[in-house]
């Protein structure tokens, strides 16, 4: 604790016989240094986030004709969430949970491109 305030030449704390309290300084000092250790934990996670979107799409569909064709792929480096995106598309491209969802309408958004790929038609063969 004395090296740290050496190095800061600071003082963090009050010393007292047989007691050591924080100054004001100190105080300070301990709340940025929390806000430091989980801007580092952020600052892993993001990293790791980033390595894992350079080696594996992660894809949501919000239509099931979609989550067939994509099962089909059959790749390693392609990740299918099982279950319908229904809502949150825009924040959930912002925060990396998805690299690309594909959608049945266009996301008007200024970080997100959005772009046509076609129709899809479903039918259904009942046996009379």
């Amino acid at each position: 604790m004395k090296k740290l305030e050496e190095q800061l030449g600071v003082k963090l704390f009050i010393r007292k016989p047989n007691k050591l309290y924080l100054s004001e300084t100190g105080k300070y000092t301990a709340r940025e240094a929390k806000k430091l250790l989980n801007d580092n934990l952020d600052f892993d996670k993001k990293v790791k986030q980033f390595e894992k979107d350079q080696t594996t799409l992660i894809l949501g569909v919000n239509a099931p004709g979609s989550m067939i064709v994509l099962r089909s792929l059959n790749d390693k480096n392609i990740q299918i969430e099982n279950k319908l995106i229904e809502s949150n598309f825009e924040s959930l491209l912002a925060e990396h949970q998805f690299t690309c969802l594909l959608l049945n309408f266009p996301i008007e958004h200024r970080d997100i491109t959005s772009t046509y790929l076609g129709t899809e038609s479903m039918t259904v063969n009942l046996h009379t």
